[in-house]
């Protein structure tokens, strides 16, 4: 999904070289121009956002590359404990929904927005996946906890802290 922050950015950079275009066709079809710097402009911000998109994706792989790929279960049991282990373990599934690449090396240090780059793959992605969370675990995620939870690990401890707490209040 195109951000309008990246629109915004490939209009300014498209912008300079259709003014000329724009300027010239402009005179005898104003409309014309007008939609030449429009569509200039979108695709300027598509190859400047996939170019961003698969450098995201290269860091993402590099850092994944030499750990070990874990099946749910060896990934569950080697990072995390005996109560949160499920947690973690639906949590990786629920995310795989919107990330594009394998999270079999994932670790609970990997944050979310500078070592997975999710501000840069799919920045939209992550509220999508912050509902699928609620609904799975029945709770409610609140915007300043939210601001905390940085890592894959954090938001697993968040979610098993949440659930103990509702538990024990009834």
């Amino acid at each position: 999904m195109i951000s309008w922050r990246r629109v915004a950015l490939g209009l300014a950079v498209g912008l300079p070289t259709t003014a000329a275009i724009a300027f010239t066709l402009g005179r005898s079809h104003p409309g014309f121009a007008v939609l030449t710097i429009i569509v200039l402009g979108c695709f300027v911000t598509f190859i400047v956002q996939s170019k961003e998109y698969r450098a995201a994706k290269q860091r993402v792989l590099d850092l994944f590359n030499g750990r070990p790929e874990l099946g749910d279960d060896a990934f569950g049991l080697a990072y995390f404990s005996h109560e949160a282990a499920p947690i973690a373990i639906i949590l990786r599934k629920l995310f795989q929904n919107y990330f594009p690449l394998s999270l079999s090396r994932i670790q609970p240090k990997d944050a979310f927005v500078k070592d997975l780059q999710m501000d840069i793959i799919d920045f939209n992605a992550l509220d999508d996946f912050v509902e699928d969370i609620e609904k799975e675990f029945q709770i409610k995620i609140l915007a300043e906890d939210s601001k905390n939870i940085l890592t894959f690990g954090q938001l697993v401890d968040y979610i098993a802290l949440t659930k103990t707490k509702k538990v024990e209040s009834g």
